[in-house]
């Protein structure tokens, strides 16, 4: 029979780790409102630190709605066009429809989060910001740059790895 102090530490353990990838993922969000929150012509407003947070982790959240909406899209373009007509329109009707969803969202948060306060300005900005990024990363040209990294790594890697192995050899 297990003590219920190991579900106590496994337990601890999983908390943990959800909230590491929250915050991993809640970062680079937090990093982007604060930015962009010092430009003074975009009009950004926040007048407390937990609003920061909110944002952040408002915004991890924004891929529930997204994602299914962008599958409906899909789904309609398919049905109604061709397939010659729907890989030119495509690209620019899911970009078009993913900024204005995004857009919706930042100012659903606006409104949500009563220390934070986004013009139309910075919203638009805040929307270009993530529709560029989420259209990046639907290409994979994310993905390509990391596995290039890699691949990098690995070979620098190997490489100290076969001078370390001469130089044993020599001694």
């Amino acid at each position: 029979m297990r003590k219920l102090s190991d579900y106590a530490v496994v337990g601890l353990f999983m908390l943990l780790l959800i909230s590491l990838i929250l915050v991993a993922i809640a970062l680079p969000n937090f990093v982007l409102i604060w930015g962009i929150s010092y430009i003074d012509f975009l009009d950004i407003v926040i007048t407390s630190t937990e609003a920061y947070y909110f944002y952040a982790v408002a915004m991890v959240f924004i891929l529930a709605p997204l994602f299914p909406i962008a599958l409906a899209i899909e789904l309609v373009l398919v049905k109604l066009c061709n397939q010659k007509i729907y890989e030119k329109i495509n690209r620019p009707i899911e970009t078009v429809a993913s900024f204005f969803l995004i857009l919706g969202y930042i100012y659903f948060i606006d409104d949500y989060i009563d220390e934070l306060s986004i013009s139309l300005k910075g919203g638009l900005v805040l929307a270009l910001i993530y529709s560029m990024f989420f259209d990046l990363l639907e290409k994979g040209v994310i993905e390509d740059k990391f596995k290039e990294i890699e691949k990098r790594w690995r070979s620098r890697r190997r490489q100290k790895r076969r001078l370390l192995r001469e130089k044993n050899k020599s001694d």
